[in-house]
């Protein structure tokens, strides 16, 4: 008997729109998508790559909402084939009509690319505390979303000052010649999800009920997938995972990734953490290393260092 595939909606934390570049999530966080320009890093100084990588680092340690806890981030580094889709514009006619000759030929063909994205997720209760008794008063639940959704707009203003040389574009949704509402978000998202480079319908159902159209199948031990499009395409990948970084990590330490002829998407996430709750951390994993006989002395001795 035909057994059907277990649907993966369940999988999928993503719920709503609920303005044009927020998104909410199946667990009420809220989160918000740029797409960065990047930096070129070939013929760079080097102390200049660190000193915005510095800089960033800082951006970091300020954003509280109210607390750290309240904060995380995910950050996509995309490498595909695909045309390129050029919003710059020019005040002078001959300007323009020059670029867009020059991207009109160069989209003619579809060539790799590098995409940045950075995704920052606001949690307006942290985990451990949702279990407080929730509001069904619609005009309440209504009011505290209103608030959710001018808080993380108020830090996404902060992430874009301290971004602006990374060129941040929001994604959002945008309305098409025929009418039909589309999700830049949305779409980065079905990539990751589908595989496929499309434009994504915002609709009024549960985005995890119908983003996901592709069928997807994973081995058991060895990481290796493969994502089966509706038109009949098989994507072939294997997800890797980086157990550990070397002693000594710099900014661009994947950058050898760039120029790679396949196609990838490399991904982190990350949480503000306090000092004092850093230091709890580190305090705990110094005594479990201890308590379990660990003769890792090198690393005890570098946690008392940090």
């Amino acid at each position: 008997m035909f057994t059907p595939d277990t649907s993966i909606s369940e999988f999928i934390p993503l719920s709503t729109h609920v303005s044009p570049t927020v998104l909410k999530t199946t667990g009420g966080d809220f989160l918000m998508v740029w797409h960065l320009g990047g930096l070129p890093f070939v013929g760079r100084d080097e102390w200049e790559i660190e000193h915005r990588h510095n800089t960033f680092n800082r951006m970091l340690q300020t954003l509280r909402a109210p607390d750290f806890a309240n904060l995380a981030f995910w950050v996509h580094d995309v490498r595909r084939k695909r045309r390129i889709n050029d919003r710059s514009k020019f005040g002078q006619e001959f300007n323009q009509s020059m670029s867009d000759a020059y991207f009109e030929s160069l989209s003619s063909q579809k060539i790799m690319q590098n995409e940045l994205y950075l995704t920052m997720i606001y949690r307006p209760v942290v985990t451990g505390k949702r279990l407080v008794e929730k509001s069904t008063n619609l005009a309440q639940l209504q009011s505290e979303q209103e608030q959710c959704i001018s808080k993380i707009q108020e830090l996404a203003g902060n992430l874009e000052a301290v971004l602006k040389d990374y060129s941040p574009y929001r994604l959002g949704m945008y309305e098409a010649s025929n009418g039909v509402v589309f999700s830049e978000a949305l779409e980065f998202f079905g990539y990751l999800l589908n595989r496929i480079d499309e434009p994504v319908p915002v609709l009024s159902a549960p985005v995890n009920n119908y983003l996901p159209v592709s069928r997807h199948m994973f081995s058991d031990k060895t990481g290796d997938f493969i994502i089966n499009t509706p038109n009949g395409v098989n994507h072939f990948g294997a997800i890797l995972n980086i157990k550990e970084y070397t002693d000594g990590t710099y900014p661009g330490i994947l950058n050898g990734l760039k120029y790679l002829d396949f196609d990838y998407v490399v991904t982190h996430s990350f949480s503000p953490i306090g000092r004092q709750d850093a230091l709890k951390v580190l305090d705990r994993t110094k005594g479990m290393m201890i308590s379990s006989g660990d003769k890792a002395v090198s690393q005890i001795v570098e946690l008392d260092q940090a």
